[in-house]
């Protein structure tokens, strides 16, 4: 596993080219893409968890999956709205897929193991990171790097019994703005354990965690040091969440100065070079 991400991390390096970051309009959940290259790396294939078989198929066909494709999936934690549309995939699709990533505890759930046994059966390993040992000695969960490279930064949550926080994190700093992929961890963490640790050294996009709703404290003082480039929210209106919540998106205004923050909401994809 180690060998293999920290090759993806590598390839990456390598690559002088243009990256593209597309966030993916998939209702109520997270499917984000990087692509270069023939590569694409997915962080979360996620859709509303309950979206039907025709409506998985319609966003799975918008992603248009090519033959000469190597595909790698990064599962940031294991709630449904983060991995749901890869039980639709076709045996072709799932054919394009090198690997998956992901927490290491696989909840005991009926959807989780259908998805493991799917994957299993495509002859796909999943690769379960394991959860980092803490470097503070306090009860509180930290979010340590574990695989990093220039572009590439890639950290693992210490042991935690919260699914939400219980996550993969990655930071990705391409030629002219750098993303933050945030699954639904904790905005606390993501500052005080990614940002100040691996500051962006280009404008950040930064994909609002937990669909904007509640993830801890979204700090102005705190996240108003950081250069943002888009402040991009992946949710729909029809759930019963209230997310994003109006407090995190008055901060959101402020911190870019009254620009638009970016919303999917069945706006369709959303796409960047970055």
């Amino acid at each position: 596993m180690k060998l293999l991400i920290q090759k993806i991390v590598n390839d990456l390096d390598n690559h002088s080219g243009e990256i593209t970051l597309t966030v993916r309009d998939v209702g109520h959940g997270n499917w984000n893409e990087i692509k270069y290259e023939n590569k694409r790396i997915l962080f979360d294939i996620g859709a509303q968890k309950n979206y039907g078989e025709d409506d998985l198929l319609k966003i799975i066909r918008r992603a248009k999956f090519k033959n000469e494709e190597e595909i790698y999936i990064f599962i940031s934690h294991w709630d449904v709205d983060h991995y749901h549309a890869i039980l639709k995939l076709s045996k072709k699709e799932l054919q394009l897929i090198k690997a998956v990533f992901g927490p290491l505890n696989v909840p005991r759930t009926n959807t989780a193991f259908r998805v493991m046994n799917l994957i299993s059966d495509a002859g796909i390993i999943y690769h379960g990171i394991p959860s980092t040992k803490k470097r503070y000695l306090n009860k509180q969960i930290e979010l340590n790097l574990l695989f990093y490279g220039t572009k590439m930064k890639i950290y693992r949550s210490s042991k935690t019994k919260s699914r939400n926080l219980d996550s993969v994190v990655l930071l990705l700093e391409g030629n002219n703005s750098s993303v933050l992929f945030t699954g639904d961890n904790n905005y606390e963490k993501l500052f005080n354990y990614v940002v100040t640790n691996s500051f962006p050294n280009r404008p950040l996009n930064l994909i609002l965690p937990h669909h904007g709703g509640a993830a801890g404290k979204f700090k102005l003082s705190s996240w108003s040091t950081v250069s943002l480039e888009n402040i991009i929210i992946s949710y729909h209106q029809d759930n019963s969440y209230g997310h994003p919540s109006p407090e995190n998106i008055n901060i959101s205004q402020k911190l870019l100065a009254f620009k638009p923050h970016v919303v999917t909401n069945g706006s369709g994809c959303k796409c960047f070079t970055i």
